[in-house]
């Protein structure tokens, strides 16, 4: 083996070439004619250390540089990651020392996840912003060229554009107000694919732009809607015979049990499901049914005879309910209980 020193880096880069997120190229520049058969690497990065790479994935860019294939090289940690300290040791045949240089990053930022909350709607008519939550494969710049950053795909095709401000971040997650859609009143669903709008020149804090049309799709989530309930039970105490106005039924006779929700503007598929147990004060279940004397998209409604469930009336005194529901909003399940206590009177 030879004493003089190796063909010496002069640089080398690490890149995202299919933009899924994951590193799959580096290319190193020598300062003099190289061999990549002749050529044994190890990457290091953020701590997590390669094996041995041969030839198989070394193949020749210039006389003088080489192109290393680095797909699944790393996992861990270093998967959906496209910044970080990264090193390279060349072992070269007929050379005693290796040649080593640090590898810089030239892989632009992903989306990885991302969650789009509704706002919710105010006792007062007006609404809260609605917001998106993208956790990055890397810090961002906030210097972004308008305010489209990010791009939907639904299943059926339809492509639409969110309009946001950021608001704020926690390491890599950034937290977006939605200011409308593009085209408009689109309303974002669970399992929408969301990715980094090419053209408004979003990249990391090394000046690396995210312009592949193809970058990385994340799945949309649909947070938990912090909708408002209300529930009414009554009139307590209920004298038996009594009669009841109940909007959308008239005049009953009974305990009126209804539950309402205020939805977030523009969900679609909203759909609400009610059903009421009532208990007597030793614990015994008097009753149990289905809300659906009065079935809206936002409230359901039962007007409950004070018969058990042998179709008795019950004793005075005082009972509990307990509302069991679940709302549907774009295609996502959410789930509320609430109990109240009320008293009737039989005798």
């Amino acid at each position: 083996e030879k004493n003089q020193p190796p063909p010496q880096i002069d640089s080398a880069f690490y890149y995202d070439k299919s933009a899924d997120g994951m590193v799959d190229q580096v290319i190193i520049w020598f300062n003099e004619d190289v061999e990549p058969q002749n050529m044994s690497l190890k990457f290091e990065w953020d701590g997590e250390i390669t094996g041995a790479i041969t030839d198989e994935r070394i193949t020749a860019n210039s006389s003088s540089s080489v192109i290393v294939d680095m797909e699944n090289l790393f996992s861990g940690a270093s998967q959906l990651k496209t910044s970080g300290r990264m090193f390279v040791a060349v072992s070269q045949l007929g050379f005693t020392d290796n040649a080593t240089g640090p590898v810089s990053d030239r892989a632009a930022p992903v989306a990885v996840t991302a969650t789009y909350r509704y706002g919710k709607i105010l006792r007062d008519g007006k609404t809260d912003n609605d917001t998106l939550v993208v956790r990055m494969s890397e810090d961002i710049a906030l210097d972004f060229n308008g305010n489209l950053l990010f791009n939907l795909k639904r299943s059926d095709g339809l492509t639409y554009s969110l309009n946001v401000s950021y608001i704020n971040r926690n390491n890599r997650v950034y937290r977006f107000i939605v200011h409308s859609t593009t085209p408009e009143q689109i309303s974002p669903l669970e399992a929408d694919s969301l990715y980094i709008n090419p053209g408004v020149n979003m990249g990391d804090i090394s000046g690396n732009i995210q312009h592949n049309p193809f970058n990385r799709r994340a799945l949309l989530e649909i947070g938990k809607v912090p909708f408002e309930w209300e529930f009414y039970v009554g009139p307590s105490p209920y004298y038996k015979g009594d009669k009841v106005l109940v909007p959308g039924l008239g005049q009953r006779q009974g305990v009126v049990f209804n539950a309402t929700t205020l939805y977030p503007s523009g969900s679609p598929d909203q759909k609400i499901v009610g059903v009421l147990n009532i208990y007597d004060n030793l614990g015994n279940i008097v009753f149990d049914g289905t809300m659906d004397d009065v079935k809206e998209n936002n409230r359901v409604v039962k007007v409950w005879d004070l018969k058990n469930r042998n179709g008795r009336v019950v004793a005075t005194g005082t009972y509990l309910a307990y509302f069991d529901l679940s709302v549907t909003i774009g295609g996502h399940k959410y789930f509320e209980r609430q109990r109240a206590k009320f008293s009737v009177v039989t005798d």
